[in-house]
């Protein structure tokens, strides 16, 4: 028995790793395989708890395969099957507390059930019969953390169903006890992610109802309390779809708070929604059902792949001049992977100067010198300036400073605008930082500031003027009047003598 029990468990281990691949076909039958053999060894031996328990988790994993492939008669039989195996399980030893979970757990799946086939009734009172289970388990053990986490998600689903039903007062009070607990286990262990990523959605579902009050400024303050958790979660492992795709979705809830009272502020989130999720497209971790998103978003900001690639630029480059190189890095090279010729050579550089800075000298020399190449490319036909300033700043990179001055002049007889000189200075501070002095710097400085125009001389006195209030005369002070200097006696006994 021990073994056809351990081969149900990997019949189930292949489900799991097939559904999570999307083969929702081959995951069934391999749960349907898994979820046999527990039939048999239920039936042979009724009074076994744990094959008992065992079989419950196979109906909700085929309970769960069923909804999510649309057959939701079908997920609701699989998944009382199993609330009236864990019903008999807890009667039968009502203080086991795993079991008056599970059964906590059972009451949720049916909520969830009904909740998508439009019974609100009936999904809050099984929602609430979790809740009571789960709430009776927190108070017993305060310190068990995991009783604590699941009370927290009660609230939530208690909350998603009171908005659903349109009594936003108690959803609130509900998101508000979730939010509560998940402070408090997010406080207690600042380096548990599951946990930060916890409070970040209770976050979200605060911001989601003061959205749906009217309150868009408290509605904007707890989108961005959540973003901020989400940010520092995504930079800690670009590979995590679902912590990449919070990121983006932040990014649409603070735009669509910001849409009405501020156009523009909003038309920033949104963009880096479509960046961020455009972004995770094109690295292959973007989910299938998001496509219709990315849709939206597309039409919302407008622009094709030059622009897109500009975009990327633009936003790597903020966050590059910001100091946060996490963020910086893959969108260069998000941007450098359209192989837009307008904007490749910018991203290069910014990719090299990135790694100078990380201290990856050998990935900072190459790209430098792919960048002075690209650049020599760009040259020819160039219609802006930026392709001869780029390829003077990768001379320095390089370590070529003669070069690199010969092509500053190159760049002056195209562009000696102040501005385009400013921002070639900027890209010289930067990069610098954080690498050992670089030969010929000073004497590129010193070119480009005697190339900005003089400043403009200061304009004639015109002696007609008359004189400021402040540089009047003073008026005439009477003999017998205080004296002005504060000190109360009369002015001829004061500084009157000294007139």
């Amino acid at each position: 028995a021990g073994w056809q029990r351990d081969l149900s468990v990997s019949h189930n281990k292949i489900g799991d790793l097939l559904r999570a691949q999307g083969d929702l076909a081959g995951a069934g039958t391999a749960y349907r395989a898994s979820h046999a053999i527990l039939e048999r060894l239920a039936a042979s031996d009724p009074g076994n708890a744990g094959w008992q328990r065992d079989l419950s988790v196979s109906h909700n994993k085929i309970g769960d395969l069923l909804q999510a492939q649309g057959d939701l008669a079908g997920a609701g039989a699989a998944v009382r099957a199993s609330l009236a195996i864990r019903e008999r399980l807890s009667a039968s030893d009502p203080d086991n507390a795993d079991w008056q979970r599970d059964l906590s757990v059972s009451h949720d799946r049916i909520g969830d059930l009904l909740t998508a086939q439009g019974d609100l009734a009936g999904a809050g009172a099984a929602v609430r019969a979790s809740h009571a289970i789960i709430e009776r388990l927190a108070a017993s053990d305060p310190g068990n953390a995991g009783w604590q986490r699941h009370l927290s998600v009660s609230h939530i689903k208690i909350g998603d169903l009171l908005t659903a039903q349109g009594d936003l007062a108690g959803a609130g009070a509900a998101f508000r006890a979730s939010l509560a607990i998940r402070e408090r286990l997010a406080a207690s262990d600042p380096g548990n992610a599951g946990w930060q990523r916890d409070l970040s959605v209770s976050h979200n579902k605060i911001g989601d109802l003061l959205r749906a009050q009217g309150d868009l400024s408290g509605a904007g303050a707890a989108f961005r309390a959540s973003l901020a958790i989400i940010e520092r979660l995504a930079a800690s492992d670009p590979g995590n779809a679902e912590w990449q795709r919070d990121l983006w979705v932040s990014y649409w809830r603070l735009a669509q708070a910001a849409e009405a009272s501020d156009p523009g502020g909003a038309m920033v989130w949104w963009r880096k929604a479509f960046v961020q999720l455009d972004g995770m497209n094109r690295r292959g971790i973007m989910a299938p059902a998001d496509q219709q998103y990315l849709d939206a978003l597309r039409q919302k900001v407008g622009g094709g792949s030059e622009q897109d690639a500009i975009a990327l630029f633009n936003l790597a480059d903020s966050h590059h001049s910001q100091g946060d190189l996490d963020a910086a890095e893959p969108l260069y090279r998000q941007a450098l992977e359209l192989d837009e010729p307008f904007i490749d050579f910018k991203c290069l550089l910014g990719l090299a100067m990135l790694y100078g800075e990380r201290g990856r000298d050998r990935e900072a020399q190459d790209t430098f010198a792919r960048c002075v190449e690209v650049c020599r490319e760009r040259l020819h036909g160039a219609t802006t300036h930026y392709p001869a300033y780029t390829l003077a700043i990768a001379l320095l990179g390089v370590g070529e400073p003669e070069q690199a001055l010969a092509a500053f002049e190159d760049a002056l007889r195209v562009n000696a605008s102040p501005g385009a000189i400013d921002a070639a200075l900027l890209d010289i501070g930067v990069l610098q930082r954080g690498r050992s002095p670089i030969t010929g710097v000073e004497e590129v400085r010193q070119r480009l500031r005697r190339a900005l125009p003089a400043p403009p001389e200061a304009p004639p006195v015109d002696h007609a003027v008359p004189p400021a209030a402040d540089d009047a005369a003073p008026p005439a002070v009477g003999r017998n009047d205080p004296c002005p200097c504060g000190s109360g006696r009369k002015y001829k006994h004061c500084h009157g003598k000294l007139a």
